[in-house]
């Protein structure tokens, strides 16, 4: 190392801080990129984890809420309740759900008929935790036997509202990806929150958002809507777009015809 020792020093300070230099440019190409596929790598795993999430909320669905679902749109079948929310509701215009958007919606009659089958109307439930539906006597006639392990169609109502919320604060917060199930849940969610429409909006009986109920469901509801509204939009064009080929093909097949 005699040759060092006989360098000037001015030439060994130069050395000294061209070699920091260097260090400093490869550690600010190294560290980025060293944090970079850190972050890359934590996305990915929290991607990962939500669809996990998703797809056991999708398991929750089929195996707790699709019963409760079919049990009480069986009952609507029966009394026409779906048949009231299809023809006299504008679906289009369902935003707020509150009881004054409802007052717009819906004639103050319908709304009472709706309400008045949430009260006339059991789910009893056996040993066996079977269910059967019983239907209370009207107009004067004697009460029927309560039943001790029996629920209402209104808390039957409430208890399907609480379950749908809980599945969708998961999607609202982050903690699930709703892209992954959306395609395969979102017919029978549309179907169930629009059903129950009314019981949503009449527990909203102001308009405040302030302490408002299923804000989780509402939430979900609008975005999956505005996809499938994307969706149906996308699709219609395409359908434009293939029949005008197709009169286009038509009348040129008729030239050649007719010439």
């Amino acid at each position: 190392m005699e040759w060092i020792s006989g360098m000037d020093a001015n030439i060994l300070e130069k050395l000294y801080f061209f070699t920091q230099i260097c260090l400093a440019g490869i550690s600010s190409v190294v560290i980025p990129a060293t944090l970079g596929y850190a972050v890359f790598q934590y996305n990915n795993q929290k991607k990962h984890l939500k669809i996990i999430k998703a797809a056991e909320l999708a398991k929750l669905y089929q195996e707790t809420i699709i019963e409760d679902i079919s049990d009480i749109l069986s009952v609507f079948n029966t009394y026409e309740i779906n048949k009231i929310i299809s023809e006299k509701i504008d679906l289009r215009k369902i935003s707020e759900f509150n009881l004054l958007e409802l007052k717009k919606l819906l004639p103050e009659e319908d709304i009472k008929k709706i309400i008045a089958v949430s009260m006339i109307v059991d789910f009893v439930y056996n040993g066996k935790n079977e269910k059967t539906i019983r239907f209370k006597k009207q107009n004067g006639e004697e009460p029927v036997e309560v039943v001790h392990n029996e629920t209402s169609l209104k808390d039957s109502i409430t208890q399907l509202l609480n379950k749908l919320e809980y599945f969708c604060m998961h999607f609202n917060s982050g903690v699930a990806e709703d892209k992954t199930v959306y395609q395969s849940l979102h017919q029978s969610f549309f179907i169930t929150v629009e059903n129950l429409y009314v019981f949503i909006a009449r527990a909203n009986d102001d308009e405040s958002s302030c302490d408002k109920y299923y804000t989780n469901i509402i939430k979900v509801y609008k975005k999956w809507r505005k996809i499938k509204d994307k969706q149906e939009r996308k699709e219609a064009k395409i359908s434009r777009k293939i029949k005008r080929l197709e009169e286009k093909k038509n009348v040129n097949r008729d030239k050649i015809l007719y010439q």
